[in-house]
């Protein structure tokens, strides 16, 4: 549940992430993620900017500075000043895919000078969809896009599952031995004449011959993979190796080139000094 902020009935409510809708006004406290793409308009910080997490959406665990507009935060002592901008407006670019560029105009009338102010807005006024306020306090921020057109739901893709080359290559033979079985059984039907009920004929040689397609392929090939997989997880000199997929073990034997960072994130930065050779002029 998040906090929703009616400036008609100046009342705080409870409300889910579905019920959310653009233009509304939801209060983020320190650890809680955004429901929507946001734009920032106030925070009780007293640096007048917050850090965010983006791990979610990115991967990265570094935090990111966010600020708010500057009109409405300079104007924003408490939540009963809000009202003042019910007639304001935030003009957004259309929904797009890119998580590091956003372009924005806010668009204020002066209520003493009656003249119509707007200050450009851009990515670090912005807090998108998953991402985690990592400051203390709390923002509210001014939902933006929801639902499908958020940046994480136009990035996310469905999962594609795992397939190993062998897979691919006994897929591919068995559709051709499929296609050279119709093909023998359609040129003996020919051989023996399209008399009586010869599509009978064509589909009794078809289940004759039906042991081109070698089956018990598949069940041999499932069978030694859940044996690899055994073998992978009782191995002593790879003590804590787990196989998690049963799809891939014998790709094992086609790796021919590994390659590793320098940043600590596959090596743990536990290296051990095997040699040291120096050379005197």
């Amino acid at each position: 549940m998040f906090e929703k902020i009616d400036l008609d009935a100046g009342v705080i409510r409870e409300v889910a992430a579905a019920a959310l809708a653009v233009g509304d006004l939801v209060k983020i406290h320190v650890n809680q993620a955004a429901p929507a793409d946001l734009i920032i308009v106030h925070v009780t910080d007293k640096s007048d900017s917050v850090f965010i997490r983006t791990d979610q959406l990115d991967g990265e665990t570094d935090w990111k500075a966010r600020r708010p507009i500057h009109t409405t935060h300079s104007q924003t002592s408490k939540l009963t000043d809000l009202p003042k901008f019910v007639h304001d407006s935030v003009m957004c670019e259309q929904p797009s895919q890119a998580i590091y560029e956003f372009t924005g105009l806010y668009q204020h009338k002066n209520a003493t000078t009656g003249l119509e102010e707007k200050e450009a807005l851009g990515l670090e006024n912005t807090m998108w969809a998953n991402t985690v306020l990592a400051s203390q306090g709390y923002i509210i921020g001014l939902v933006a896009y929801t639902g499908r057109q958020t940046r994480a739901q136009m990035n996310a893709k469905l999962p594609q599952s795992k397939m190993c080359l062998l897979e691919e290559e006994v897929n591919f033979l068995s559709k051709m031995l499929f296609i050279f079985l119709m093909v023998l059984s359609g040129i003996i039907t020919m051989l023996n004449g399209f008399h009586g009920h010869y599509e009978i004929f064509y589909f009794r040689i078809v289940i004759l011959l039906c042991s081109i397609i070698p089956i018990s392929v598949r069940i041999n090939l499932d069978l030694a993979k859940l044996f690899y997989c055994m073998q992978i997880n009782n191995d002593e000199q790879i003590p804590g190796v787990i196989a998690r997929n049963s799809n891939i073990p014998e790709e094992l034997g086609r790796i021919q080139y590994l390659l590793s960072d320098k940043t600590g994130t596959l090596t743990q930065n536990v290296m051990t000094c095997m040699r040291i050779h120096t050379e005197y002029a």
